[in-house]
Order: structure tokens, then sequence, then C-alpha cells
């Protein structure tokens, strides 16, 4: 793969903050789940069509129409019973007034007198269209589910930052030399989704990299990726990052399980960054030198043995800096050949 094509996928994972802060994607709960759900969601309502069409001869999309129309109707009915009631009331008159009817002697009743007639029938529709928003505002809600806040590597200060709303905040310490990323803990093959050409990629504790993944050495390169911003002052992908995530125009996939989202959780603002970042320094400048390398030595043997295990299947795990490594990985050897 050519390396324009490999620094322009990146964009798909990577976003700019500021000139010292990049931020990375996450990709599970947020984008699988919403991918998963949405093509859940839009599947059946395709089976209902197809159904409904094959067995009633109705249009294929006659079920959501008739369902929106029931839903209007139900809307008028409790919200603004007038358009229901006026006309009915129009052809009340029209029959009391005949010549014909039989009961010409009764009083013909006010507009007013007639629609109490109806006041619990009204009462009745405020409660069902009410009673939509109870399974209309969940669906909507994971149909467009919020975007986790991603992964923040920060080279002012040499941190890479992690902040979840459920768990709080990760904050690893960057080493001046040596590998970057030596003491954050990584797995290519945390997890496998669709296929086994589909695994989720976990780092500093949280599923990272735009999902789909745009290519089977995708992770590899996000890790390269990371590696290069803390070592170079410049490094070249940058230059194909944006301040927004590159936008999937020919890549269908990743905009289905991806686009239109309603929120950020835990969103980060800069103030809240610095704050995250400070409260982290002033307690690992409290740590005792030998809690440090004794954590450090934890992942790092921790990493170690993970990378033996991914081999021992077929896996290759340990990525090196080269941008044109290719994965060996035993579930991508048809697209290496």
């Amino acid at each position: 793969m050519k390396l324009e094509k490999i620094y322009k996928n990146l964009g798909y994972s990577f976003k700019k903050n500021s000139e010292d802060e990049i931020e990375i994607r996450t990709s599970f709960p947020d984008a699988v789940f919403r991918g998963i759900f949405r093509a859940f969601v839009i599947t059946i309502i395709l089976f209902i069509c197809l159904y409904t069409n094959g067995r009633y001869q109705k249009p294929f999309f006659s079920p959501i129409i008739d369902f929106y129309y029931s839903m209007k109707k139900d809307f008028e009915w409790g919200y603004m019973p007038d358009r229901q009631v006026k006309p009915m009331y129009d052809d009340y008159l029209m029959t009391v007034t005949s010549p014909t009817y039989s009961f010409p002697n009764d009083p013909i009743e006010s507009y007013e007198e007639y629609k109490e007639g109806y006041n619990k029938r009204i009462f009745k529709y405020k409660f069902i269209f009410l009673s939509y928003f109870l399974w209309i505002i969940p669906l909507l809600f994971l149909f467009f589910f919020p975007r986790n806040q991603g992964v923040i590597l920060n080279r002012k200060h040499r941190v890479i930052v992690v902040r979840n709303i459920f768990f709080g905040n990760d904050v690893f310490d960057v080493p001046e030399n040596g590998d970057p990323i030596a003491y954050v803990p990584y797995d290519r093959f945390a997890m496998f989704t669709v296929s086994k050409k589909s695994p989720l990629f976990i780092f500093a504790g949280v599923f990272i990299g735009v999902y789909p993944s745009p290519s089977p050495e995708h992770s590899m390169h996000i890790i390269k990726a990371a590696r290069a911003y803390f070592k170079e002052e410049n490094p070249e992908f940058l230059n194909y990052i944006g301040k927004r995530y590159r936008f999937p125009w020919t890549k269908p996939c990743i905009a289905f399980c991806n686009l239109f989202t309603l929120f950020d959780f835990a969103r980060f603002n800069k103030t809240t960054t610095e704050q995250v970042i400070d409260e982290f320094k002033q307690q690992w400048a409290k740590t005792p030198e030998l809690k440090k390398v004794l954590q450090r030595e934890e992942i790092e043997i921790w990493q170690a043995e993970r990378n033996q295990l991914a081999a021992m299947e077929g896996l290759k795990n340990n990525v090196n800096d080269d941008w044109y490594e290719i994965d060996t990985s035993i579930i991508y050897q048809k697209e290496v050949e």
C-alpha cells in the first residue's frame, strides 16, 4: 500500500485538536453498536415492507406511510381535535337539518356540546400519542448513538489520556527515550465482530480506530502513527489529518457506522484536558520510583505475553516502525497473497 493511501486512511481514525494534541477515534461501543443496531432496524423495516408488499400487494413502503398517517391522526385527535371533530359536526348538521331527518323536533347541539361527547376520546389519544415517544426516543437515541470521547495524544506533556464516561480517566506517561508507547498496553485482536477479518483493536484500555477498518493493517498504522507523533516534530502523516475525522466519501460502510451522531459522550474541552493532565502529573511526581518501575514492568510483561499468545494463534500483534510492514496474520493471508 502506498504511503499516501496509508496516511489518508489514518484520517478516518485521527483528528487534530491543537498543534500539540491529536485524538484517536474509539470504535466500541459507539461505531460498532451503532452500525449493528442500524443494520438490525433497517433489516426489520425492509422485511415488514417486503412481507406487506408480497402478502397484500400494497406499495413497498406502505407500512411506513401508514404508520405516519396513523401517528398524525392520533396527534390531531389528542392535540388538534377540531381537525377531526369539525368535519364530523358538519356532517351532523347536514343530517339533522335535512328535510328527511326522522327526528326534526330534537334540539340541535352546538359545536361545543357536540365536541364534549368526544372528550374521553380526545383524552385517550393524548396518551396514545405520547406513548409513541416511549419507544421512538430510545430508538432514535440508539440509532444515532453518541460518539464516545477518543484517546488523546498530547506531546506537550508527553501523555496519552483516555476518558470514559463510565470508568473515569486513565493517563499514560510517555517516556522521553525509546518506544513512546512501550508502557501502553494494546491488543490488535482483542475482539472479533462480524467476521475474523474485522477484529477490534484495544489500545490503552479502550477500543480505538475507525470501524469498519479501511485496511487489514490499519491498527498497525495507528500504532506507527502514535509512535511517530511523539518521536518526530512534524511526522508526514499529520499533513493528512484535519480538525475533523476524514469524511468517508468512498467508504459507505464507514459512513453507515459513524455518521449522524447526536452528540459526544464525555466531551473533552481544553480546560478539562489540562486539569486531567495536571492531576496526573502531580500524582505521578509523588509516586515512588520503584512503584513506577514495577508498573512499567507489569505492562511490558503483559504485552510480551499477549504478543507471544497471538503468535501461537498465527496472529501478528507486535508492530515495528516500518510503514510498509505487512500483516502476516493467518486471517489476512489471502489479502497478503
